[in-house]
């Protein structure tokens, strides 16, 4: 593209109101999700692919920029005299505001890059208002990129045309609760009669789960046959007035006669569970939000006169920054706060006899604190993948997503792997919190099928690109995963001895199913998968393909090798072999499309002889004998 005008189109409602509105074919276009692309090029337009444009260098960049920022405002916030509040509310904090400002700081890198490339008299781009959402995620319609164009092309001193949409909007996340006397009074009311139930709780062995996602129902499942009488529950946000009333009735009524109550989000039966708002108003003459509510306020203090750590190729994004967390990352947080509180009370009240998380950010985080000031035996089990890295961009990554969800507060942190062992070991320094078990959340031993009953060698691609509000050195970008399948198609293009099934889940915003047909031309062995499970997938594959993903573990476990491929070759999520001819390894790394090739030369001469010898998986998972029977182990806990 030669044209020196650059129109910048962020999400699909610019796209289509661009179209209609501007002559495409007389602008160069940067379009920043497949989505966008695919639905331009139906009409005949031609865009920039982001992929093209941000490489590993720019990851890099975008990454030591990040780490400043936080160096910068931990240290301030270091120095404040106020009382610092509980080590989850500072994590929280901390993992919302460095994603907001690397979305804010990798745009900024996109542009510059961009405008390295070719020379433009004249950009165009959609600046939209302010928008609340009460969300701590940037919101798909929290768009910034117009506002950061401005003010490059003001540096710049290149023409800027404002682009304006019709509105729309994200409903608000937090709910507000009034405080009249009525509704003062059904809380009273509501809580006595949870006082009740709790009372009648104690009786029994109880376990309390935050959420039953991530397979965790399956685990309650097994301590429940190991354990005849157990009663499994949960906690809820709650309702206010005449609901409080009726729902707490419920609940007792539940405990008494020992009838489940389905859990709202899976659909498990539960034994029992509690709105945690309830024990909130109820004792809401002890709560302190001084300490919180401080912290949030010295965070939008710095931000408001540090503008040169907060400047980035010339563009200053304190004003973005500040705006968000005030209406946004601030009032979530300390709404979170509120409840973390009430459940406080909650377990104070109900004293369960152990609990199991599988996450351990926002209330999850607060979860762990409270086992560990009331000595409840508790368990935090990640549904994630962790790896012990000695790069520097990729081993700052994993500790900070190992924060949220492989270690916190607990006492125990089970790990269902040695990789995520070898990290948390790391991480806590103690190596009598950490429980070796057998893969539990993700990995569950399939049956795979029979190798006599196949023709042709089944490759699985099975990754997850993440949105744009996450953009982690680790993840790929949409567009990074749409070029990564079209050359992984072409790989095995003209092979008919090898078949290459796609698992992929479908995002409306950024790579919707249709368009991801377009970008991958029709071929004989070449299938996408929507419906079947993943482990149904892997119970047919010979290999796996992926760049960051739980599946690659899922695979090793197992038995099932992987080749990591993906991301521009930024990274390889478990470090180790990059490939060099020989493919019988449990893991090999790929780093572009020229290797990708050769290594699909190496397995199609292989043919259906194409295998790894069980002793490469070793490093990758646990023996038999180096871990203990979950639930045999964890009903022994005191």
């Amino acid at each position: 593209m030669n044209k020196n005008q650059l129109l910048i189109i962020e999400d699909m409602n610019e796209a289509k109101q661009a179209l209609r509105e501007l002559e495409l074919n007389d602008w160069s276009v940067l379009a920043l999700n497949p989505n966008i692309r695919s639905f331009l090029a139906q009409n005949n337009i031609i865009s920039l692919d982001t992929s093209d444009i941000i490489d590993t260098a720019s990851f890099q960049l975008v990454m030591e920029k990040c780490a400043e920022i936080e160096s910068s405002l931990r240290g301030e916030l270091d120095k404040s005299k106020g009382r610092r509040p509980e080590d989850w509310f500072v994590n929280a904090s901390f993992y919302y505001l460095v994603l907001i400002w690397r979305h804010l700081l990798w745009n900024i890198e996109l542009l510059d890059k961009c405008l390295a490339q070719n020379s433009y008299s004249q950009i165009a781009a959609f600046k939209h208002k302010s928008e609340v959402t009460l969300s701590p995620w940037v919101e798909d319609n929290q768009l910034y990129l117009g506002r950061l164009a401005e003010k490059m092309c003001t540096m710049r001193a290149i023409g800027f045309v404002p682009l304006k949409l019709s509105p729309w909007t994200v409903q608000p996340m937090a709910e507000k609760f009034g405080q009249s006397r009525f509704n003062l009074a059904c809380n009273w009311v509501s809580s006595q009669v949870l006082k009740l139930a709790a009372a009648l709780l104690k009786r029994r062995r109880t376990l309390l789960v935050p959420s039953f996602k991530y397979n965790l129902d399956r685990v309650c499942d097994d301590l429940r046959k190991e354990e005849n009488g157990l009663a499994v529950g949960g906690f809820y946000n709650g309702r206010e007035g005449l609901m409080e009333v009726v729902q707490a009735l419920g609940i007792l009524v539940s405990v008494l006669v020992k009838r489940k109550i389905k859990d709202r989000a899976t659909g498990y039966p539960l034994d029992f569970i509690f709105p945690i708002k309830t024990f909130a108003r109820a004792n809401i003459g002890s709560y302190e939000k001084e300490a919180p509510k401080e912290y949030s306020e010295n965070i939008m203090g710095f931000f408001g006169k540090n503008n040169d750590v907060l400047t980035y190729m010339g563009v200053n994004i304190s004003g973005i920054l500040t705006e968000k967390i005030r209406s946004d990352l601030a009032p979530y947080l300390l709404g979170v706060h509120y409840l973390a509180f009430g459940l406080e009370k909650a377990l104070e009240a109900i004293r369960p006899t152990y609990v199991i998380s599988q996450m351990n950010l926002e209330v999850y985080g607060a979860l762990g604190e409270i086992t560990k000031k009331f000595n409840i035996p508790s368990v935090l089990i990640s549904h994630g993948s962790h790896v012990l890295h000695t790069e520097k961009y990729a081993a700052r990554e994993h500790e900070q997503l190992a924060k949220n969800i492989l270690v916190g507060h607990y006492r125990y942190s089970a790990v269902q792997s040695p990789h995520a062992g070898t990290l948390a070991l790391k991480m806590l320094a103690d190596p009598d919190r950490l429980v070796n078990i057998q893969p539990t959340l993700w990995g569950r031993r399939i049956e795979k099928a029979n190798p006599a009953e196949r023709s042709q060698l089944t490759v699985v691609h099975a990754g997850t690109f993440k949105m744009r509000h996450n953009r982690r050195y680790i993840y790929e970008t949409a567009d990074e995963y749409v070029k990564a399948l079209q050359e992984l198609a072409a790989a095995v293009a003209g092979r008919p001895r090898i078949k290459l099934i796609v698992k992929f889940r479908q995002n409306d915003y950024e790579l919707t199913l249709e368009a991801l047909k377009r970008y991958l031309p029709p071929a004989d062995n070449v299938i996408i998968e929507t419906e079947r499970s993943f482990l149904d997938v892997l119970a047919e594959a010979d290999l796996i393909v992926s760049f960051s993903s739980t599946t690659i573990e899922e695979a090793l476990s197992n038995k099932v090798p992987v080749l990591l491929y993906g991301g521009e070759g930024r990274y390889a999520h478990i470090p180790g072999e990059p490939f060099s001819g020989e493919i019988g390894k449990a893991v090999l790394f790929v780093p572009d499309r020229i290797a990708l090739q050769q290594y699909f030369d190496r397995l199609d001469e292989a043919g259906l002889d194409f295998k790894v010898p069980a002793k490469e998986f070793q490093r990758h998972r646990f023996g038999a004998n180096e871990t203990v029977d979950f639930p045999a182990w964890l009903l022994k806990q005191k």
